[in-house]
C-alpha cells in the first residue's frame, strides 16, 4: 500500500503544529506496518533533506512578478473559493508529477477549505478526510468575525465532509459536533486517536528532578489556546507563592478582544498583572525546539492546557506520555483523554479561577502529582501507542480500497 499524507508544513521540529506532529507520527507508525509513506507539504522550512518530503507545486515556471499577479487576478475571480480551488489544483499537479515512481493508493488530508472534494474528483485514489479542526469550531474559537467567507469556507468543508470517501476523527466529540453542525449521519466515520510520541524511560518526569516552584504551558498565546487564563490563574497563584514561576512556551498570536483588535502577550501581562515582581516571574520562551520544551515539561511540578476548543489536544498527549502531572480544561478531546483525579485534574473551560484551584491542589500534593502522572504514561503507552493507532488508521484505508 502506498499512501501520501498531506501537512501544512515541514519539518516538525521548525513547526508547532499539531497537524505537523501527527503526520510525522503517523507516517512513523505505518511505515512500521511496511506500509510505503510520502508527505506533502506546502511549506518546508531548513536545508534538510528527507526523500519521503514532497513540496507542493506551486504556480507554473513563470516570473515571480507574474505569479503574483496572476494570483491577485484568480483571487478576485475566484472569490471565497480561491483557496479552495488553489489547493486541490496544486494537490493534484503534485499526485501527477510523482508518477510513475510513486501513484498513491490513498490520500489523507484534514477539511481545510473543503478541497478534499475537488481533489478527489480529479485523482484515482480514494481521499480519506481527517477531522483536524473545521472552521465553524476552530474560527469561532479564535473570534473571526462571521462574515461571507467564513460562511463560505464552513459550506465548503462540510461538502468535503459529507463526500468523503473515509473519515477519521480524533475525538468522539469532534464527530458529534461535526454531525450536529452540518446535519450528517457519517454512520461509517471513525474515531481514531493521534498517536503519542515514544518516551525513553530516562526521559520520564520525576518528582525529585522538577523545579517545585515551576508551572509550564506550551501552547500559542490567542483566545482559543487559552493562554489568557494561564496568565490569570498564575498572578492569583503567586500573590501567595512568592517564588512560583511559570515558563510561557509558544508564539504570540495576539488576544482577540473585539473585531480586529489584539492584545499582545507583553501588554495583556502589563494590564492583567499589576505587581512588578509577578510579572518578572513570569517567562516568554516564543517557540522553541521540540527537545527544549521535553526538557522544561520534565522541570515542571505542573503542566496546563487551557484551551477553550480542543479537537484532540496534543500538547497534552505528548505531557502525558513523559509521566507529567497535568492540569487542562474540560473540552473537547481533552476530556476524552484526561480523566479527572485518574490520570489528570480537569478544570471548568475558560475560568481562571478553577484553573488556579487545581493548579493549588497539584502543588500542595505531591502524592497525588506523582500517581496522577504515571497514569498517565501508562494510558498514552497503552491506548495511544503508534502502532496500535496506525493499524487502526490501515484498516480504514483498507476498507476504503475495497469500496
Amino acid at each position: 500500500m502506498k499512501v501520501l499524507l498531506a501537512s501544512p508544513a515541514w519539518p516538525p521540529d521548525r513547526f508547532a503544529n499539531g497537524i505537523v506532529t501527527y503526520v510525522d507520527a503517523m507516517r512513523a507508525g505505518l511505515e512500521g506496518l511496511g506500509v510505503d509513506v510520502r508527505v506533502v507539504t506546502g511549506r518546508i522550512e531548513g536545508s534538510a533533506t528527507d526523500d519521503g518530503v514532497v513540496l507542493l507545486s506551486g504556480a507554473r515556471s513563470i516570473p515571480l512578478i507574474t505569479q503574483r499577479r496572476v494570483k491577485r487576478l484568480s483571487m478576485r475571480a475566484l472569490g471565497d473559493d480561491f483557496s479552495s480551488i488553489d489547493i486541490a489544483r496544486r494537490m493534484v499537479r503534485t499526485i501527477h508529477r510523482l508518477r510513475p515512481s510513486f501513484q498513491p493508493d490513498i490520500l489523507e488530508m484534514e477539511e481545510s477549505f473543503g478541497a478534499a472534494h475537488r481533489i478527489a474528483k480529479k485523482i484515482d485514489a480514494p481521499v480519506v478526510v481527517r477531522l483536524h479542526g473545521p472552521w465553524f469550531l476552530n474560527g469561532d474559537a479564535l473570534g473571526v468575525p462571521k462574515d461571507s467567507t467564513y460562511r463560505r469556507r464552513v459550506e465548503l468543508e462540510g461538502i468535503a465532509i459529507e463526500k468523503a470517501k473515509a473519515i477519521t476523527s480524533p475525538s468522539e466529540d469532534l464527530l458529534n459536533r461535526v454531525r450536529r453542525f452540518y446535519g450528517f449521519a457519517l454512520p461509517d466515520a471513525e474515531v481514531i486517536p493521534n498517536p503519542a510520541p515514544e518516551v525513553d524511560p530516562g526521559d520520564h518526569w520525576k518528582l525529585a528532578e522538577c523545579d517545585p516552584n515551576l508551572i509550564v504551558y506550551v501552547g500559542r498565546f490567542d483566545r482559543h489556546k487559552g493562554g489568557d487564563l494561564v496568565i490569570d490563574a498564575f498572578a492569583s497563584l503567586a500573590e501567595q507563592r512568592t517564588e512560583l514561576r511559570l515558563a510561557f512556551i509558544g508564539p504570540d498570536r495576539g488576544l482577540q478582544i473585539s473585531g480586529s483588535e489584539t492584545l499582545s502577550l507583553p501588554d495583556y501581562v502589563s494590564m492583567r498583572v499589576p505587581d512588578e515582581g509577578v510579572r518578572a516571574r513570569i517567562e516568554h520562551l516564543g517557540q522553541i525546539s521540540p527537545d527544549a520544551v521535553t526538557s522544561w515539561r520534565r522541570r515542571a511540578r505542573a503542566v496546563v492546557v487551557a484551551s477553550r476548543f480542543e479537537v484532540f489536544g496534543m500538547v497534552l498527549v505528548e505531557a502525558l506520555a513523559l509521566g507529567c502531572p497535568v492540569v487542562g480544561s474540560d473540552v473537547g478531546g481533552i476530556s476524552e483523554i484526561l480523566e479527572h483525579q485518574e490520570n489528570g485534574l480537569l478544570f471548568q473551560s475558560s475560568t481562571a479561577a478553577d484553573l488556579a484551584e487545581k493548579l493549588q491542589t497539584l502543588l500542595d500534593d505531591e502524592n497525588l502529582s506523582v500517581k496522577l502522572g504515571e497514569r498517565g504514561r501508562l494510558d498514552m503507552e497503552r491506548r495511544f501507542s503508534r502502532r496500535a493507532v496506525a493499524e487502526q488508521t490501515k484498516a480504514v484505508y483498507e476498507r476504503a480500497l475495497a469500496g
